[in-house]
């Protein structure tokens, strides 16, 4: 160890972690050094001494930013050089301002920070997930943002699960030296064997078996590609809740890993089953997303068409990115063909289900995932089950298995289910609320639970409650299978319930820009143009409303005997024609054929304006469905209902 240590740059970033984490750690500083930040990292593995103490405290007492990395190893060590390190960033920050941003936490696992071993100070920071040290380039913009000055952060975000995918197999190569070594090894225990005395079966059988061993040739090393490819799939794959930050690592794994090699059909398979993933979770169903994942199975396909990575590639991409009952069909017939050669594979047992569910067969879909669920052990499969139950109206089945999976393994996608159940399913606000209650600051940062709460908070007429929640949530758009677009236009209608008619309309003026802006990149998205008009109609601007509701209602083929669509019929409220919107309303109460339409017209605030009349209270009473919460006291109440117009 050297008598004095480098010192580092003034205004970098210090980054501390524990020396099991270290190749997490380089990956990181590597990415912030490539985005052009200076950062502070000790690779040596003997720490200590005067000097060398000397040195870490200037660095701590100069840097810009400290860096604590958060894992499963930090939580281990109760003891190590990096809480020294820890403790003299919270003692800088006693002279600093509350809201001073130095502190920028980053966790490479599972680790919940609601239980890391941290300083408490670290907490009042935002949390940062970078799965394995994989470190996405909006991660680095961040940071210079912050070493700029350019403002303060507070909040955190919650970390994510982290796993380990299976290698795939590589190539075999020669290795001239392997046959002499082993004839050798062979020579020397057939020597032994006939000097010592006689062996028993057993000691032969077993010398036998070393020399094999021995004689079997070593795997060729991995290639680079591959290995970014591996880590790549044990950020995502088999994971029961897969975020958005998880896929975007990943996906920029893949790109690297093309750049590498793009002569590799395996990558580019998985790199669009990875894409399938972002459409699939709603993370990013445009038809640039789409098209993506289309061109990299059709790639995989022509570098190597029978392999069981394209074929798989294949199926999703049928699946998830055509989903028409055409492609549907053949994706059907594809993974039975899959399942046939690999019968206990995980990632193909719950794709398949997807496929099910998509066919309108969730029975078969759910009793495939819970089977298959218990069989392996496997939360993930059970919860998709549980999701198949209750998209298909069984709601005592689907309740079953959220109430199973709390006991045995707390998710938020667990909470996540139970809480639609009971609001959705069973229409009890109370017990839903109950399970939402029970979800952490950090998960109420991610989409799914945060969409989840708000609406129930305005279905309970909970105004204040849902805008704190809207405030709290980092992004200025949710991302989910219910709804994806601007989450201001939600508290809009907060305001407008808590009777705030000019700040509902100021966070309609900003979420109507915010979609135009969406609508610049993705033009004639139907579900972009749905929310346009009815921001249009919530500001009262009626024409253009009227002129967006037909291009939407062109876009998705609803003519004059379509089915019952919630968009149409939340823009036709507020444009005030009440009548179209009962009429088709009691057709589709009466068929049963969506098992959330009753709750939704019976809580929503976008219904308000049909409340009070006797033929929409005695429609709602007569299609109650079985197992929900009877009628108690009025539907609503007509003073809550919004205005149309300004």
């Amino acid at each position: 160890m050297p008598d004095s240590l480098p010192a580092g740059p003034k205004g970098a970033v210090f980054l501390s972690y524990a020396s099991q984490d270290a190749e997490a750690a380089k990956r990181i500083c590597e990415a912030l050094r490539k985005a052009g930040i200076e950062v502070w990292f000790d690779q040596s593995q003997l720490r200590g001494g005067d000097a060398w103490d000397q040195s870490i405290r200037r660095q701590i007492k100069e840097c810009a930013l400290f860096m604590p990395v958060v894992s499963q190893h930090t939580q281990e060590r109760l003891e190590g050089y990096f809480r020294r390190e820890w403790n003299l960033a919270t003692q800088r920050l006693l002279d600093m301002a509350h809201d001073a941003a130095f502190v920028v936490p980053v966790v490479i696992d599972g680790t919940r920070d609601a239980e890391a071993r941290v300083p408490d100070e670290f907490l009042r920071f935002q949390w940062t997930r970078l799965p394995e040290g994989e470190t996405p380039a909006v991660f680095g913009e961040r940071v210079k943002k912050l070493l700029s000055g350019s403002g303060a952060e507070q909040g955190r975000a919650s970390p994510a699960a982290s796993g380990s995918a299976s290698a795939p197999h590589p190539a075999k190569t020669s290795r001239p030296w392997v046959i002499p070594s082993v004839i050798g090894l062979v020579a020397i225990l057939l020597i032994v064997f006939m000097l010592r005395p006689r062996r028993s079966p057993k000691e032969v059988a077993d010398l036998v078996a070393m020399a094999q061993r021995f004689s079997e040739p070593s795997p060729a090393p991995v290639s680079e590609a591959r290995q970014l490819m591996q880590r790549a799939g044990a950020i995502w794959e088999n994971k029961i809740d897969k975020t958005s930050d998880m896929l975007e690592a990943a996906e920029e794994l893949y790109t690297r890993a093309l750049a590498l090699d793009p002569s590799d059909a395996e990558i580019w398979a998985a790199a669009a089953r990875l894409d399938t993933a972002m459409v699939s979770y709603a993370y990013d169903q445009s038809n640039e997303r789409r098209q993506k994942a289309q061109k990299e199975a059709a790639r995989a396909a022509a570098l190597a068409p029978g392999s069981f990575a394209t074929r798989h590639a294949q199926a999703c991409v049928l699946s998830q990115v055509g989903g028409t009952p055409a492609m549907l069909a053949e994706a059907e017939n594809m993974y039975r063909k899959l399942l046939l050669e690999k019968p206990s594979d995980h990632l193909l047992i719950a794709e398949f289900g997807v496929v099910l569910t998509a066919e309108h067969k969730n029975d078969e879909a759910a009793a495939l995932l819970e089977k298959s669920g218990r069989t392996l052990n496997d939360m993930g499969f059970i919860q998709e089950a549980g999701w198949n139950f209750e998209e298909a109206g069984k709601f005592g089945e689907a309740r079953r298995i959220a109430d199973y999976m709390l006991s045995q393994q707390r998710t938020w996608g667990a909470l996540a289910l139970k809480s639609y159940v009971e609001g959705w399913g069973f229409e009890d606000l109370t017990a839903a609320q109950a399970a939402i209650s029970q979800f952490t600051p950090e998960e109420l940062l991610l989409d799914g639970p945060a969409y989840g709460a708000v609406v129930i908070a305005l279905f309970r007429r909970e105004p204040d409650e849902a805008i704190r929640l809207l405030n709290e949530f980092p992004r200025e758009n949710f991302s989910t299978h219910e709804y994806s677009g601007p989450k201001r236009a939600f508290s809009g209608v907060a305001h407008q319930l808590a009777g705030r008619p000019e700040a509902a309309q100021a966070e309609w003026r900003v979420a109507l820009q915010q979609v135009q802006d969406l609508l610049k990149a993705k033009a004639n998205d139907p579900n972009f143009i749905a929310i346009e008009a009815y921001l249009l109609a919530c500001l009262g601007e009626a024409e253009e409303a009227g002129r967006v509701l037909k291009l939407y209602e062109s876009l998705s083929r609803l003519g004059p005997n379509s089915p019952f669509n919630f968009a149409q019929a939340t823009i036709l409220l507020r444009l005030g024609r009440k009548e179209e919107v009962l009429a088709r309303l009691s057709t589709a109460l009466k068929t049963k054929d969506f098992p959330w339409l009753h709750p939704y017209v019976r809580f929503a605030p976008d219904f308000d304006p049909l409340r009070g009349d006797p033929r929409f209270e005695k429609l709602l009473r007569d299609t109650l469905p079985p197992g929900a919460k009877p009628f108690d006291e009025p539907v609503g109440k007509a003073a809550s209902a919004p205005e149309s117009g300004r």
